[in-house]
């Protein structure tokens, strides 16, 4: 059984909120205003040396941080790090789950409050990890086969029309590792990370939805590593990017045309960095979420401008719990 976590958030930022309106003034006829929006943060939360983890969520001012709680069938578990989707119009959330002390995975999806848990695939072997959602009723992921190479599949939420993508690489490369492939804000485009199957030199990739076209974005150094984080609503790609010669991890961006690759200089305090993990995504309205760690291995989640400028603290997590942000969404 797993039991509820509390802690208190330090909420010292305004609230970011999107106001809905028509440019022309509004009588007391037309009825209540709508309710703001919310920019609302979906991450994993993890203890140290314990086996299960769990998905939680918190608003960008600090406030409403609480676990969403999910039943799963005796002996299934939350799945690690690549475990949480949540769908462009903020009703439903895709996640993982593994049976325990076996290789069997399956995924799941339930409403946005944790309830009504529905079976999309089950007791799939070998590996799973979520990508994104292609449009409402449709997730990208990653399956690992028999040789636990991994392959890109989607799959409808009612577990119909599972099919595999077929990309057309050149036959010195192969896709990359894990966090390997988003989608773009329309539905239309895949990037994806491939690595050369000599020097390891990882690449950002692109296709299209079914496969097709597959052209070269951004190519990196051997010794290099790179994690997809996201694609902002203007198809700016968010990497991590690390070394093999250094601890240090940073943030980088690329347009979707291989234009415009920077990496973004976040302007964190003395003692702060990058987190390793799943630790970026971008706001509906063009910010930024990331989450960071302290020599003590103290992390915490944030807030800035996509250029990395204007930084503020949402939320401390406590020692000896970690952090992997899933999605961030704003929700009406």
């Amino acid at each position: 059984m797993k039991k509820n976590l509390t802690f208190a958030t330090i909420a010292c930022v305004s609230l970011l909120s999107v106001t809905l309106f028509t440019g022309c003034s509004k009588s007391s006829d037309d009825g209540p205003e709508p309710p703001a929006a919310t920019t609302t943060v979906f991450y994993r939360l993890s203890r140290e040396n314990a086996a299960a983890d769990e998905l939680w969520q918190i608003n960008d001012d600090g406030t409403n941080n609480h676990q969403i709680n999910i039943s799963l069938p005796n002996g299934w578990q939350l799945d690690d790090e690549d475990m949480a989707e949540v769908s462009n119009d903020g009703k439903t959330i895709v996640f993982l789950a593994s049976a325990e002390n076996t290789s069997k995975y399956a995924m799941y999806k339930c409403n946005v409050d944790g309830s009504n848990v529905q079976p999309i695939l089950t007791n799939v072997d070998n590996g799973l990890a979520l990508q994104g959602f292609i449009n409402n009723n449709t997730v990208l992921f990653w399956q690992a086969n028999s040789n636990y190479d991994y392959e890109l599949y989607s799959v409808n939420l009612d577990g119909g029309n599972k099919k595999k993508i077929n990309i057309s690489l050149p036959e010195d490369i192969s896709l990359g590792d894990e966090e390997l492939a988003k989608v773009t804000s329309d539905g239309k485009t895949i990037v994806f990370l491939t690595q050369h199957k000599s020097t390891e030199a990882p690449s950002v990739y692109k296709c299209n939805i079914d496969g097709s076209n597959a052209a070269l974005i951004s190519a990196e150094a051997a010794g290099t590593s790179l994690a997809l984080q996201d694609i902002a609503a203007d198809n700016t790609i968010l990497y991590r990017k690390g070394s093999n010669t250094s601890d240090d991890e940073e943030l980088w961006a690329v347009n979707l045309d291989g234009s415009n690759k920077h990496k973004i200089n976040i302007a964190l305090t003395a003692g702060l960095s990058l987190q390793n993990e799943e630790m970026a995504k971008a706001t509906a309205d063009g910010n930024l979420v990331f989450s960071t760690t302290n020599a003590n291995s103290e992390q915490a989640i944030y807030k800035a401008k996509l250029d990395g400028s204007g930084v503020t603290l949402i939320s401390k997590i406590p020692s000896h719990y970690y952090v992997a942000i899933q999605s961030v969404k704003t929700i009406q």
